[in-house]
């Protein structure tokens, strides 16, 4: 079995007094306009990473130079980093694209040594068990009740070309299209128990957006 970490969008800790407590609703939505669920979209999130070649590969960007990459459809995918240093990418998306990207996030796979679907679900569900400090802010206004933003894929999934089976769980965030004009999107967490679960994980990334 394999583990990919990540990938969570994450900021530095700040004071939650310091933001407006949004409420739910206001800026997330629960599906797609094709109707398409928040677990739904995090399988298509992740046959979008995966695809990217290494030379666009949307964890290795340092400045936001492969936002564009492979977006396609009424949602805007964002990226987390492989680095757990801070790292701030600028963005340019289209006005009138869902905004969808995890807080925290582990997707695992079997290849080799025989675990069924449902021991894999079991795996990532008791990693993504360890996640604590999430937050995420939008324009200075931080969501609330993050803890009910928590989806797993119903079943197991495939990415093209390969034959292993995959299962996902963690933190995810559906945007409503934002304005026009200039936003800015933090996310934070970390991950893990030592090992017994999951690996510790953090990042650190700022997404500047300029919607246009």
């Amino acid at each position: 079995m394999r583990r990919l970490f990540l990938i969570m969008m994450l900021c530095i800790s700040v004071p939650a007094f310091g933001f407006a407590q949004v409420p739910e609703n206001d800026l997330t939505a629960t599906e797609a306009p094709d109707g398409r669920t928040v677990s739904e979209l995090s399988v298509d999130w992740w046959q979008w990473l995966t695809s990217a070649p290494d030379v666009t590969d949307p964890l290795d960007d340092e400045a936001g130079d492969f936002c564009g990459y492979g977006q396609k459809g009424d949602v805007w995918f964002l990226s987390g980093s492989y680095s757990m240093d801070k790292v701030v990418r600028h963005c340019k998306v289209p006005a009138g694209k869902y905004v969808f990207f995890p807080v925290i996030n582990m997707m695992l796979w079997d290849e080799a040594d025989g675990q069924s679907c449902e021991e894999l679900k079991g795996d990532v569900t008791a990693a993504i068990d360890t996640a604590r400090e999430l937050m995420v802010v939008v324009d200075g206004r931080k969501l609330a009740a993050i803890r009910q933003y928590r989806s797993a894929v119903e079943r197991c999934f495939a990415i093209s070309g390969d034959e292993a089976h995959y299962a996902s769980d963690g933190y995810w965030v559906l945007l409503k299209p934002l304005k026009s004009g200039k936003h800015i999107i933090h996310s934070m967490g970390e991950l893990g128990d030592g090992g017994e679960a999951a690996e510790d994980f953090t990042q650190d990334i700022e997404y500047v957006l300029e919607v246009e």
